[in-house]
């Protein structure tokens, strides 16, 4: 599909999760190089500066009672620790005036089904649904394109 609307889709073969890898730079620089201008929105985008202002914005209001990771690469406790870095990263450029709970941070495992990038048979079924019902074509994945 991104390929479809004409991005530029790198594929590498890191393994998957949300941090920031030498790929990922390689793919920002090459950008630059050409004459573009990159907006890099890392994988999940909670990863960016501003990726966290959402779940803090309703915290500071008392109208959010946690966060909630996806984890889309099986591997939870590895997720876990990124989003208390990104929480309490958030929570000091907003000013929440408080730290985060761990019991705030959940983790929910169902995105990981079969495996990342990979869409089970109920997600292409649904993809299929919609594009002949609908005429709406949906991509399962976003792909690590520039």
């Amino acid at each position: 599909m991104a390929r479809l609307m004409g991005a530029d889709c790198r594929l590498v073969d890191e393994g998957f999760d949300i941090g920031i890898r030498a790929s990922w730079e390689d793919a920002m620089r090459s950008v630059r190089e050409t004459g573009g201008t990159p907006y890099a929105i890392p994988a999940g985008a909670s990863v960016h500066k501003y990726g966290g202002f959402g779940y803090v914005g309703f915290a500071a209001d008392d109208r959010a009672d946690r966060v909630i990771g996806i984890d889309g690469s099986g591997t939870p406790g590895q997720l876990r620790t990124q989003m208390r870095g990104i929480v309490d990263q958030t929570a000091d450029l907003v000013e929440l005036g408080r730290p985060v709970r761990d019991a705030e941070i959940a983790i929910n495992p169902d995105y990981a089904y079969p495996a990342y990038g990979v869409p089970s048979n109920e997600t292409n079924e649904a993809i299929r649904l919609a594009a002949q019902t609908e005429a709406m074509i949906t991509d399962p994945v976003h792909g690590p394109c520039v």
